[in-house]
């Protein structure tokens, strides 16, 4: 695993889990929508709607399950990462790599929070977004260094 892979490993769990909800809040959505009546005569509201219902409600528990044991996975990835970020002496460094990783927020964003305040900051934009690539690269190297001397994640492949 990479400095950057391990890096990424919290936000890449968080978007499993914001997809399993989706699923999760659709399965609901289609559970609590109105039923129509069979139209095969039998009466009723259809032979196999008990057993969809059973199956739909077995379904909603298995994801229920899944998305909480995904919330604790990521909330101890969540630690290890952050552990690693704030051992980043360089305080620049340290937040980019917290808003990236932790936060979650886009480069665009990360920029605009470190930079805005500047009056030249719509005319140097792409001057301010290579100063947060280069702190950014040199994070990174950082914190390969220390994960490196002290194990947590295999050197790159």
């Amino acid at each position: 695993m990479t400095t950057e892979e391990f890096l990424n490993s919290y936000g890449n769990m968080i978007k499993e889990i914001h997809s399993k909800e989706l699923v999760l809040k659709s399965l609901i959505e289609s559970m609590s929508a109105p039923k129509s009546p069979s139209l095969s005569g039998s009466g009723g509201f259809g032979s196999g709607n008990s057993s969809k219902v059973e199956s739909d409600v077995m379904r909603k528990l298995e994801l229920e399950g899944e998305i909480r044991k995904m919330k604790f996975e990521a909330s101890e990835i969540r630690a290890q990462v952050l552990r690693v970020i704030l051992s980043v002496s360089d305080p620049t460094e340290r937040a980019i790599l917290e808003m990236r990783f932790i936060t979650l927020i886009s480069v665009k964003e990360i920029i605009a929070k470190l930079y805005s305040d500047r009056s030249d900051y719509v005319q140097r934009y792409e001057s301010y977004r290579k100063r947060e690539q280069r702190i950014y690269n040199s994070a990174l190297e950082n914190v390969s260094r220390c994960l490196t001397m002290s194990h947590d994640i295999p050197a790159k492949k």
